[in-house]
């Protein structure tokens, strides 16, 4: 399941993709925040983003992962991803096609989220408490719907 909330004032969007199956729904909300958060960095001198991807979350199919990277494809330079995920298999993959098609903006990957927490924080003083908070209203949010 993917839940996302993007501060507008923070210039700083947190997406969680919780362990089962992502549906169609799913997908297109994230793609769908990644573009309000792109429209949001557009106007900020920097934005920020934090992704954490649970154990078992189910990765995209072909369609999807065609939509996320066109998608991610039109971030722009003054953004940064922070990614946090355990899985090795798709921080190998992400970093591949990195060195492949990099993205414009600052990619981050790291395998815990204290580690991504803490690139934020080095990037964006400050950000990574607002990071936190969203991330907990999140994880409330995912409990009550399980």
């Amino acid at each position: 399941m993917f839940l996302g909330r993007v501060d507008e004032r923070a210039a700083l969007a947190v997406w969680l993709f919780t362990r089962g199956r992502n549906t169609d729904d799913d997908w297109r909300a994230y793609c769908e925040s990644v573009r309000h958060a792109t429209q949001i960095a557009e106007k900020r001198a920097a934005a920020y983003a934090l992704q954490v991807i649970d154990v078992g979350s189910e990765d995209p199919n072909a369609k999807w992962r065609r939509e996320i990277a066109l998608t991610m494809r039109v971030s722009i330079p003054q953004a940064h991803v922070v990614l946090a995920t355990r899985s090795r298999m798709v921080r190998y993959v992400l970093t591949a096609i990195q060195w492949l098609q990099p993205v414009p903006c600052g990619l981050h990957i790291f395998p815990s989220e204290p580690e991504a927490l803490e690139r934020l924080e080095q990037l964006a003083q400050g950000r990574s408490a607002r990071a936190r908070s969203i991330l907990a209203e999140l994880r409330t949010l995912s409990d009550a719907r399980t």
